[in-house]
């Protein structure tokens, strides 16, 4: 697949409860480190790789995201979806599908942070198949883990179960198909608890597998963390 085959989404939306203490319950995704956020790192990989246009989805505090962004050029074409309710992260998606016409979305956690190229990502992977992209740790307990066959199909993605083992798990970058989302039954979903739920049953969800550095700045010990990342 070439990055012309899709349109890239951010995921800029959520709550980041946890981080509530550090971030002042601001929007995560813009919190200031060393100068700069996990918003502008993605966007500037995704510039690197080759991208135009980038859709950010936003929810919380939607308005210090574009405040974030309203001076930073970085010669990508920014268009905001904007969700007037809670729709979790699956909803904002289809609210996102029925604005744009390609036939795959390349997805993004935007309080992801990962030192690996998006394009390559996509020139890995086959055409007309939802993936997701996956790294391998040494301890699973905190993000819970994917099981996968020969053929790369996701049997499963087992929720958090406090095991501390070696395994592989989502690492926040996904190509599904538009269309898919938008036949999904539901209007307020989560992509993790209900769509890729589903479609795992009729194993149509792929996993490609490659070694990157990964950090989640879900939590404040891993925030923290991201400073040295950015950095």
């Amino acid at each position: 697949m070439k990055i012309d085959d899709c349109t890239v989404c951010i995921l800029a939306g959520g709550k980041g409860t946890r981080l509530k203490n550090v971030t002042k319950n601001g929007q995560k995704v813009v919190a200031e480190i060393n100068g700069t956020n996990v918003l502008k790192f993605i966007l500037e990989q995704l510039r690197k790789d080759g991208f135009t246009e980038v859709f950010i989805l936003t929810g919380y505090r939607s308005y210090e995201v574009k405040e974030s962004l309203k001076n930073y050029s970085l010669d990508l074409d920014l268009i905001f979806s904007e969700e007037k309710k809670p729709l979790g992260t699956g909803g904002a998606v289809k609210l996102v599908s029925e604005k744009i016409n390609k036939d795959y979305l390349l997805v993004i956690n935007g309080d992801t942070i990962i030192n690996f190229s998006r394009k390559r990502f996509l020139e890995n992977i086959r055409s007309n198949r939802n993936f997701m992209l996956s790294v391998r740790v040494n301890d699973v307990s905190r993000f819970g883990e994917i099981k996968y066959n020969d053929n790369l199909e996701i049997t499963a993605m087992n929720e958090k179960q406090g095991i501390i083992k070696a395994g592989y798990i989502n690492a926040g970058t996904y190509i599904l198909n538009r269309q898919n989302i938008l036949n999904f039954h539901k209007s307020i979903f989560s992509l993790e608890n209900d769509y890729f739920q589903e479609i795992i049953k009729k194993r149509l969800l792929y996993v490609a597998t490659f070694n990157f550095d990964f950090l989640d700045i879900g939590i404040p010990e891993d925030f923290t963390k991201a400073a040295n990342f950015l950095s």
